[in-house]
């Protein structure tokens, strides 16, 4: 804390809070001899989540890693962290092994171990390269393993960039809660109202989880539409062999297909968030930067950007400006999600009417003023020729 410039006397009160600590163990209704706590944070105190990001930064900055890692926009990134989570990132397999080694080694100096069973390495090759060889980073003489994919906080990556197979995954831990929950939904003394809140409780946020950077295609679209009606056939107890059809299961329920929506609207309200963000710019900088590499013989998958832009009708300059006012944007979120849940019958006709909506009342941050004063001007005119119309009347019955 003092190499960070921390002022002297908050760092001599947090040192007071682990003077002298003493911890004993309890067992049998009896415990032993109390002894010495000389490493580690207090349990369930506030400031221990302060302090370890605190102890791993000052590795990281004694790591003297900044000028290495993946240039996004012409910012280079090392490394991402949240909290004892951190992952490594490199543009090359020798850059690579120089971050992780010294890395180690500042760690080694703090107390701190790397963990060769827990470390993966995941290699996202060129498009163009014919034939792909495996990494090989070793840690105290031990081999990392590589590895296709891997969870991390909580969300599967995958090299090839989809979020198909988190997307699986998320359905599948969905459908174990709601079979876990079969005794609340055989329970004919609950309310179906109740059982659909609960589902919305209980289940739902299991499969939502993460679901704002989600880059979907139309094969996981449907796939997020067939599990929202799985849901709705368990709770009410409805099998295959009834051959109800979806319409009469949504009509029972008393609803429409509302999960596909909700994934939409989570992630335009997230980037919204992102761009109001005035913390730090690292958000921004992924959304928008792009990184030097060379472009494969096929059409390149929709990124997260293209999506948002393909919901909104908006580019991306667009985007940033309208997400900055809260209550703009919003509308535009409120309308793009409605726009998604209309027949393809009518999605041409609502598509213009929604790019002219935007040009009417979200052209400018100052729309609602702009439009506000033109009513008010509108209003004045027709007065004015109402008095004159009553004046050329009162004139005639004179003469």
């Amino acid at each position: 804390m003092t190499e960070m410039g921390f002022p002297q006397h908050l760092i001599s009160m947090i040192a007071s809070l682990y003077h002298n600590q003493k911890a004993t163990i309890g067992w049998n209704n009896a415990n032993c001899e109390p002894f010495n706590i000389e490493k580690g944070v207090r349990q369930g105190c506030v400031l221990s989540p302060h302090l370890y990001n605190l102890y791993t930064e000052q590795i990281m900055r004694q790591s003297d890693i900044d000028d290495m890692g993946i240039n996004i926009g012409g910012r280079d990134k090392t490394n991402l962290r949240y909290a004892d989570d951190t992952s490594l990132l490199s543009d090359n397999l020798t850059s690579m092994k120089r971050i992780l080694h010294r890395v180690n080694n500042a760690g080694q100096q703090a107390g701190l171990l790397l963990n060769a069973k827990k470390t993966k390495v995941r290699h996202i090759p060129a498009s163009e390269e014919s034939r792909y060889v495996e990494p090989d980073i070793k840690i105290h003489r031990t081999s990392l393993e590589n590895v296709d994919d891997f969870k991390y906080l909580g969300s599967i990556k995958t090299s090839g960039g989809t979020c198909t197979k988190d997307i699986n995954t998320r359905i599948a831990m969905a459908k174990q809660g709601m079979v876990s929950l079969n005794n609340i939904w055989k329970d004919k003394s609950i309310p179906k109202p109740l059982k659909f809140k609960l589902l919305k409780t209980l289940v739902w946020p299991r499969m939502l989880y993460g679901c704002e950077r989600w880059t979907m295609r139309k094969a996981d679209e449907s796939k997020i539409e067939a599990a929202e009606m799985w849901f709705f056939r368990r709770l009410l107890r409805v099998s295959w062999k009834d051959r109800r059809t979806n319409g009469n299961v949504l009509a029972e329920m008393g609803t429409e297909r509302t999960l596909l929506s909700l994934v939409k609207e989570r992630r335009l309200k997230y980037i919204g968030h992102a761009e109001r963000n005035t913390k730090t710019d690292l958000m921004k900088t992924i959304f928008k930067g792009k990184t030097e590499a060379k472009r494969g013989r096929s059409r390149p998958s929709l990124s997260y950007v293209d999506h948002v832009s393909k919901a909104t009708g908006l580019k991306l300059q667009s985007i940033s400006q309208k997400s900055q006012d809260r209550v703009i944007w919003r509308g535009i979120v409120k309308s793009s999600c409605a726009a998604a849940n209309i027949n393809p019958d009518d999605a041409a006709r609502h598509k213009t009417h929604l790019k002219i909506c935007f040009l009417f009342t979200y052209n400018k941050p100052n729309s609602l003023k702009i439009v506000s004063k033109l009513l008010g001007l509108l209003f004045v005119i027709l007065l004015i020729c109402f008095l004159v119309i009553t004046l050329c009347k009162m004139e005639f019955k004179k003469q």
